[in-house]
């Protein structure tokens, strides 16, 4: 009788199964760096694009913190359109996930624009002075948020052409 430690012979399947989910699980773990990198990678060196609107006044602050305002009373036009080609950036910037500043393209000519480059679609109001085209993070998005700013105008007592 053998009084010790059991002993067994190694087993060529079982220590490849080991070495196979010792793999596997080193796989999963790079994976999940990569994507949590990723993650912060799109984030990283961005500021968010906001967007606010009060009883009398629609604001946009940028990624680089500038804001610009509007007063409601001021607007003359508000349009929804599904598909935009924004043209070329005269004084403004372009990153990963935004476009904003001042812009210029056949339709308009210079024009104010802060938009999400996840999205086709703009809002676009007008005053005397300038237009602006914005968006929000999705077409869907803007959208409602479209006629949630007619709504709201017109509970206020605004009369803005519509589009």
């Amino acid at each position: 009788m053998y009084y010790g430690q059991n002993y067994e012979p190694a087993d060529p399947a079982r220590e490849e199964m080991k070495r196979s989910r010792k793999i596997q699980l080193i796989s999963i773990a790079v994976f999940l760096a990569l994507i949590v990198g990723y993650t912060l990678w799109q984030g990283a060196g961005t500021g968010a694009m906001k967007i606010q609107w009060t009883e009398t006044h629609f604001t946009v602050t940028d990624p680089e913190n500038r804001t610009w305002s509007v007063p409601l009373d001021e607007l003359k036009k508000i349009a929804f359109r599904p598909q935009w080609e924004p043209g070329t950036c005269v004084d403004g910037s372009e990153d990963r996930l935004y476009r904003y500043g001042i812009w210029e393209n056949e339709e308009l000519g210079s024009y104010r624009l802060y938009i999400s480059k996840a999205c086709s679609s703009v809002i676009l109001l007008e005053t005397a002075s300038e237009t602006t085209a914005f968006s929000y993070e999705s077409d869907r998005i803007t959208k409602e948020l479209y006629d949630s700013i007619l709504s709201m105008l017109n509970e206020l007592g605004y009369s803005v052409e519509t589009e």
